[in-house]
């Protein structure tokens, strides 16, 4: 196919070739999570707090929070950003896989919460 009619082909089939982009983007992102869930689990895939092993709700925590500043600060947004920063910095020391809920206990309890008044969090 010559680069003429590669870009005619794309153009009549603008959503397969949206469709793929978006399943090669979403493999490579789940890559980049797989290889940051493993160093910072020390290869067990749990979560650090309660030990849930579903990669669907494990995420990476700033141990000290303060995450959102460090992340403004580096200039990245996204979970995949974030992930490639930390995989192109050697894995830096600071971060430790949690689940979702594990996390939003953690930020209550060491109050990282970002409003003035978290006491509506209060049960």
């Amino acid at each position: 196919m010559t680069q003429k009619n590669t870009k005619i082909w794309r153009e009549a089939n603008t959503e397969r070739v949206r469709a793929s982009a978006r399943k090669g983007v979403r493999k490579y992102t789940q890559k980049l999570k797989l290889k940051v869930v493993e160093h910072y689990s020390n290869a067990t895939m749990e979560c650090a707090g309660c030990g849930i092993s579903d990669i669907r709700v494990l995420s990476i925590d700033h141990i000290n929070g303060k995450g959102n500043l460090q992340r403004r600060k580096i200039g990245v947004r996204s979970g995949h950003m974030f992930w490639s920063w930390l995989i192109k910095n050697n894995f830096p020391p600071g971060y430790q896989v949690l689940c979702m809920n594990c996390q939003w206990i953690k930020r209550h309890t060491n109050n990282e919460c970002n409003q003035k008044d978290n006491s509506v969090l209060d049960v």
